[in-house]
């Protein structure tokens, strides 16, 4: 019974101390338009600087979620606070809803994490972006999400159609996407917790600082369309296999005593 409490303990301790919470936000906090701005400042790199704009039109955790319409290109972003280095021990995952209204071959709704040589974004030269969600440049898009590595090296700018055996398709509705960083460049894509999409990195860099929430694109070139950004976790999660270490260690421990 005593050995049993104590896994629990240990387990429970060592989750705890090593999940990182980087970003988590459900935007339900924010009692108007500038308090949202506050904390998610609009992106002033894309043409015409336009925000997100809070909503309660639309909301995967009641009542409130961010909105972009199709014909405007709006963006926001956040920083890390911290430079966050992803291992296969410890992967960087950055996950969040999107609501699309119906499967459409136009669409530009997505989010990225993205690596600076400074700080984040406004500080230092945009070394690597990731991105998950839905864009318009690959053939067959339409029945997809899509995930990007951009300096991969790859075809289409580093998109791919997330269509792994098993990935969920992209019907109308809310969908969950995440995205996986590990060692050696290894980016897995997420749709609604199935993995369905990864790509390599050939020139993977060290750490990322910056999420970009929305896509700052307009989803052209006809029957533009809109969507709603909810509930957005980063996070630096250990594998199972390093928290099996730590609790090991952790009992030793208890043992010692």
């Amino acid at each position: 019974m005593k050995k049993a409490l104590a896994l629990t303990l240990v387990t429970l301790f060592a989750a705890g101390s090593y999940a990182a919470i980087v970003i988590q936000d459900n935007f339900d906090s924010y009692a108007d338009q500038a308090a949202f701005l506050a904390a998610w400042p609009t992106d002033p790199t894309i043409a015409v600087p336009t925000p997100l704009a809070l909503s309660t039109d639309q909301a995967h955790s009641a009542p409130q979620s961010v909105f972009q319409e199709g014909n405007v290109a709006r963006r926001n972003y956040r920083l890390f606070g911290q430079e966050v280095a992803p291992s296969d021990l410890q992967p960087l995952m950055a996950e969040f809803w999107l609501y699309v209204p119906a499967t459409n071959s136009n669409s530009r709704l997505y989010c990225e994490i993205r690596g600076y040589s400074g700080t984040g974004l406004g500080d230092g030269s945009l070394q690597e972006l990731i991105a998950i969600g839905t864009t318009n440049v690959l053939t067959g898009g339409a029945a997809w999400f899509q995930g990007r590595v951009a300096f991969a090296g790859l075809a289409n700018s580093g998109w791919i159609n997330l269509n792994l055996p098993g990935a969920p398709a992209r019907t109308a509705g809310w969908h969950k996407l995440g995205i996986e960083v590990k060692d050696a460049g290894v980016v897995n894509f997420y749709v609604n917790d199935i993995l369905s999409g990864t790509i390599t990195d050939p020139t993977p860099i060290a750490s990322y600082d910056t999420f970009m929430l929305g896509s700052g694109l307009t989803s052209n070139p006809t029957a533009p369309q809109s969507g709603y950004y909810d509930d957005v976790l980063v996070q630096s999660i250990p594998e199972p296999a390093s928290l099996a270490l730590l609790v090991l260690g952790g009992l030793a421990l208890v043992r010692r005593r």
